[in-house]
This record gives C-alpha cells, structure tokens and sequence, in this order.
C-alpha cells in the first residue's frame, strides 16, 4: 500500500438529521462525480464533488429519507454504475434500487433472513449478496438468482476460485 497516494481533499460539514445519527456506508459513482453516504436513520445524502474549475466548495449536498417498515435500517449499499443507482439492502431483507436523480426508490427483491452484505462485479455483471441466513447469492442485473450456496459450503482453498489469475 506504500503506492497510494493522496490525490486531493475536500472537507464539509454534512447536518445531519440528530444528534445520535452516524454514517453507516458510502459509495461512489465516478462517472457523475457523487458521493452517496448512508446514515443510520435511513436518510441517503448525496454530495456532488466540485468540478476542477470550482475547487474549494461542493457543489451541492441533498438528503432523502429511505421510507421503511418501522425497526428496518439499512445494511448495505453499493452504486451500480450500469443502472445509474444505488442498491440497498435492509435489516428484514428488502433490495431497493435507489435513483437520486429523481429520488425513487424501487423495491427489486426481498430475501429470508435479512441483506448482510451486497457487492457488485467490477463489470457489473453481476451482483453478490450474502443474507442473515449465511447464503451467498449471485444474481444477475436483472435481479434473477443464478445461484446460491451456504457460506460454511466455501472450499478452503477459495482464493483459487477468485484470484485465479493470480496464482502463484
């Protein structure tokens, strides 16, 4: 990690909605320049990043309340570049496609056990998501299973089935 550098930093101060309120995810979309933040009262803030020309203030911040069942929060969330959205999973199992530029919020799926975890492929592909019960799904970008498997059924030898162009 000794090749990382840093390459610019941008401060600001996001209200957020109460005192006991903390940011629980982010992610990026690289192509329109955003940041997504996920909070713990389920409220997505959007922050634009400044252009090059306007380099010492954000170009905008909005909020939007992610309307759930009462005792449901988010659990994670990633941006999927080729839908132009965010997906969301909840606590009680809920994928939501999220789209800021019009501020809906589609629900796509709901999964037995609740969303642990969701993590797009680098192509988009695909999409990984494991759930409460310890499945691990791989679903297409038209939310079909292509199949599951339990996380105690891994191989131990699974860096293999992942890195496989990078063995050693």
């Amino acid at each position: 990690m000794k090749n990382l550098k840093i390459l610019k930093e941008q401060f600001s101060k996001l209200q957020l909605q109460s005192d006991d309120e903390v940011i629980s995810f982010a992610t990026f979309d690289v192509e329109r320049n955003r940041l997504f933040l996920a909070s713990s009262s389920n409220f997505i803030y959007t922050l634009s990043l400044p252009s090059s020309n306007n380099a010492g203030a954000w170009d905008s911040i909005t909020d939007n309340l992610i309307d759930l069942e009462p005792g449901d929060f988010i659990t994670s969330m990633d941006y999927l570049m080729e839908k132009e959205a965010l997906i969301i999973g909840t606590s009680y199992g809920l994928l939501l496609l999220y789209t800021a530029d019009d501020n809906t919020t589609e629900i796509v799926g709901r999964l037995e056990g609740g969303v642990k975890c969701i993590s797009p492929s680098p192509d988009g592909d695909l999409l990984g998501v494991i759930t409460g019960f310890g499945q691990i799904l791989m679903m297409t970008p038209d939310w079909d299973v292509l199949y599951e498997m339990a996380l105690d059924d891994l191989p131990e030898d699974i860096d293999e089935y992942f890195f496989d162009d990078q063995i050693l």
